[in-house]
C-alpha cells in the first residue's frame, strides 16, 4: 500500500469509529484508562538533517496506538503511558520504522513519613541520520533506551527530610557506525530536603556514577561525583521558579580531555501572565557525560547528542496562549552551543570548536470534542559552526510542517 493510500484509509477508519468514540467517552467519564489512535503526517525539507547541498526533502506518515493507566491501589498509585507508532517515508524507504515508549510510574506510601516513586521506561526511535562528520547514511538507525529510577524521602519531626535515589540507563544503537554512543550509566544520591513553607524548598544531593562507553574506541570507562543544590520557589500562586547548581569531579579511562571538576546548573521560570497566556524560560548549563535531548513524539525529530561535547549551554523559551476553551497556540524557541573537542572521539587529535543549534516551532491545537484533538505545525531548525569541528559536527538547516489527529476512547 503506497503512503497516501495507507495514510487515506487510517482517516478514513478514524473518523468512522468517532461516533463510537464519543458515546463510549460520555459513559465511561470517571474511567482510569484511556486508549487513543493517533494520525500524523509531516513534510521535512531536509529530513536526513543533512549538511547543505546534500539535503534531501521527504513527506513522514505515522499512524499509532496510545494507551494510558492512572489507577490508585490503596495508598499507591500506578500510572502507566504506551505508544507503539509505524512511520512510513514517502521516497526514503530505508528510514520506515515501528518506534514505541513505555513508561510506568509507581508511588507508594509504606507508612511512617516514607515516600517513594519508581519508574521504569523502555523506548525504541528512529535518531541521527547523519554521522557528525557529515556522512549520510542511507539506513535507519534505532535507538533503544532503558531506564529504571528509584526515588525515596523519609519525613523528620521538624521541616527536614532525607532524600535519596538509584538510577540505572542503558542506550544502544542499531547501526554500527553509532555504536560509539552505546552507553551504559548509573547512579546513586543521598541528600536532605528542607521544605520550611509550601512555596519554598532547599535541597542538597551528594550523587555519585559509573559508567561506560563500551565501544568508544578500546571502551572508556567513566566515575563522576556531584554535589548538587535544588531550590523550588513559588514567589505567588502564578510564578515557579527553579535553580539547580552542581559541582561536577570526573575521570575517564580514555577520553581524558574531560577529566576534572566542572560548574553547571540551570535556571527555570514559568509564568501563568493572565488567565490565558502563560510564559516559560530556562537557561542551563551542562557538562554532564552522557546528557542528550531525546524525544520520540514525532519522527522527524532532531537528536542531538552530548557525549561528544565538552560543555552545552542551552536557552528555551515559550509560551502558550488559550485564545479559547477549544484553541491553544504553542511557540518555542531554543538556542544551543556546543564546545566540542576531536578528543572526545576516542582519538588522538585535539582540535577544538563550537556549534550553534537554533529551533523556532509554532503549534495550533484545536479540542473539538473531549475526546478528540487536531493540531497543525511548523518549525524551522539550523545549525551553525565555529573553529575547526571537522569530523565532529556541520552545519544544516530544516523546515517542517505537519498536522495530526488523536482521537480517545475513555
Amino acid at each position: 500500500m503506497a503512503p497516501t493510500e495507507f495514510f487515506v484509509t487510517a482517516v478514513r477508519r478514524a473518523v468512522l469509529a468517532l461516533p463510537l468514540l464519543s458515546a463510549t467517552a460520555a459513559l465511561a467519564e470517571g474511567n482510569p484508562w484511556g486508549i487513543a489512535g493517533e494520525l500524523d503526517i509531516t513534510h521535512d525539507s531536509n529530513v536526513l538533517r543533512a549538511s547543505a547541498g546534500n539535503a534531501v526533502a521527504d513527506t513522514v506518515y505515522s499512524a499509532g496506538i496510545r494507551g494510558q493507566l492512572d489507577q490508585g491501589i490503596g495508598r499507591e498509585r500506578l500510572r502507566v503511558n504506551a505508544l507503539l507508532e509505524h512511520n512510513r517515508f514517502q521516497n526514503q524507504k530505508a528510514l520506515d520504522n515501528l518506534s514505541h515508549e513505555v513508561t510506568v510510574g509507581l508511588s507508594f506510601e509504606p507508612g511512617n513519613l516514607v515516600f517513594g516513586d519508581l519508574g521504569l521506561r523502555t523506548a525504541r526511535s528512529l535518531v541521527n541520520r547523519t554521522l557528525g562528520n557529515g556522512t549520510v547514511l542511507a539506513d535507519g538507525n534505532l535507538e533503544r533506551q532503558t531506564q529504571a529510577n528509584l526515588r525515596l524521602s523519609k519525613g523528620l519531626v521538624t521541616t527536614w527530610s532525607v532524600v535519596g535515589g538509584l538510577d540505572a540507563f542503558q542506550r544502544r544503537e542499531s547501526l554500527s557506525a553509532y555504536r560509539s554512543q552505546d552507553l551504559s550509566r548509573d547512579s546513586a544520591d543521598v541528600g536532605v530536603r528542607y521544605q520550611s513553607t509550601p512555596d519554598l524548598g532547599i535541597t542538597a544531593l551528594l550523587r555519585h556514577t559509573q559508567g561506560e562507553y563500551p565501544n568508544l574506541g578500546a571502551g572508556d570507562d567513566f566515575s563522576r561525583n556531584d554535589l548538587e543544590l535544588r531550590v523550588n520557589w513559588a514567589p505567588s500562586g502564578a510564578s515557579q521558579l527553579e535553580l539547580r547548581l552542581v559541582r561536577g569531579v570526573e575521570s575517564h579511562s580514555l577520553t581524558t580531555v574531560r577529566d576534572g571538576s566542572q560548574w553547571s546548573g540551570s535556571v527555570q521560570w514559568a509564568w501563568q501572565l493572565s488567565g490565558k497566556t502563560r510564559l516559560f524560560s530556562r537557561l542551563a548549563r551542562d557538562s554532564d557525560t552522557g546528557a542528550r535531548d531525546l524525544s520520540t513524539s514525532g519522527s522527524t525529530d532532531t537528536i542531538t547528542s552530548y557525549n561528544d561535547a565538552l560543555v552545552r549551554t542551552t536557552l528555551d523559551l515559550g509560551a502558550r496562549w488559550q485564545a479559547t476553551g477549544k484553541i491553544a497556540v504553542d511557540l518555542a524557541g531554543s538556542r544551543s552551543q556546543r564546545s566540542l573537542s576531536a578528543s572526545l572521539q576516542g582519538g588522538t587529535g585535539n582540535s577544538t570548536g563550537s556549534d550553534r543549534t537554533q529551533a523556532l516551532q509554532l503549534t495550533a491545537t484545536y479540542q473539538a470534542l473531549r475526546n478528540l484533538q487536531l493540531s497543525c505545525r511548523a518549525a524551522r531548525e539550523s545549525r551553525s559552526t565555529s573553529g575547526v569541528v571537522a569530523g565532529q559536527s556541520f552545519p544544516y538547516s530544516s523546515t517542517s510542517y505537519g498536522c495530526s489527529v488523536q482521537a480517545w476512547l475513555r
